[in-house]
């Protein structure tokens, strides 16, 4: 991708979506678990958010070796 703008707005969306699908799911997690409230959505976007950056950092060390 020539775009650096496209190329790094869409990492963000995907960061942002990742977070978000995390949220969902620690909070259907928790509901299911009968966790306090909010331990699941924060549980779920910790971890989301975590494997989400390593996709990033990933994805720009791939893009560093180009």
């Amino acid at each position: 991708m020539n775009n650096p703008w496209l190329k790094y707005s869409g990492m963000a969306l995907q960061f942002v979506l990742i977070i978000l699908v995390g949220y969902w799911l620690g909070g259907f997690l928790g509901d299911k678990l009968q966790w306090k409230k909010g331990n699941g959505e924060l549980i779920g976007m910790m971890f989301f958010l975590v494997t989400g950056l390593y996709k990033i950092i990933r994805d720009l060390q791939k893009d560093q070796g180009e």
